[in-house]
């Protein structure tokens, strides 16, 4: 029900399409999991692990996507969701999204809204940055992005260890960055700012002050 993009197996981005529902899913270096449920009286996505997009057309039967803190449910809309270490971020581009929490109040999520649901049940508003999506296109888009946030991003889609030193972790860094090249991205960050790349093994690389 899908294809696979990027260079091998551990830099997978697989496009699923089911019953006039489109849905991106990211492969984190083997630990993205889901459980597809589409049937006649359902569109269901279980989320255990990783990240999804989701492109619900108009259905008689609604989209829902099951987190571990929540129960998020969609008409026809367009909404990112990432399965963290106990929450679940959600950033809606287009339509209205449901969130119904496992403990705690409901709401409804407008187009242009992004929250980060903890396990008690709170939504925290987080700024939304109008590409949520950019990952389903390989890119990561940072805008003042802390560079130790920037390298956790890069590290979901590869093996190994990828660090900075703790002088450059709040290190503001924008721009548009491939997350399936890494040795291009790593070039590009060292050409713009005061770092350098420093590789002890392919699996162990650390950014020091240039």
């Amino acid at each position: 029900i899908g294809e696979r993009d990027g260079g091998n197996e551990r830099n997978l981005i697989l496009r699923a399409s089911t019953g006039g529902s489109a849905a991106t899913l990211a492969a984190q270096v083997g630990i993205v999991a889901v459980d597809l449920a589409f049937d006649a009286s359902q569109r269901l996505v279980r989320l255990l692990r990783g990240e999804i997009f989701v492109d619900s057309r108009a259905d008689p039967r609604p989209f829902r996507v099951a987190t571990a803190e929540a129960r998020l449910h969609a008409g026809a809309a367009r909404f990112n969701v990432r399965q963290e270490m106990a929450a679940t971020r959600v950033a809606v581009l287009a339509g209205r999204v449901e969130l119904s929490p496992l403990h705690g109040r409901g709401r409804w999520l407008e187009s242009g809204e992004s929250v980060r649901l903890g396990a008690d049940g709170e939504a925290r508003r987080l700024a939304f940055d109008g590409l949520p999506d950019a990952w389903t296109r390989g890119m990561l888009m940072a805008d003042r992005m802390p560079l130790a946030e920037v390298l956790a991003e890069l590290a979901r889609y590869r093996r190994g260890l990828l660090r900075c030193d703790p002088q450059l972790a709040r290190l503001a860094v924008s721009g548009a960055y491939p997350l399936l090249d890494l040795r291009r991205t790593l070039g590009m960050l060292q050409a713009t700012y005061p770092l350098k790349v420093r590789g002890v093994t392919d699996y162990w690389i650390s950014l020091v002050p240039a």
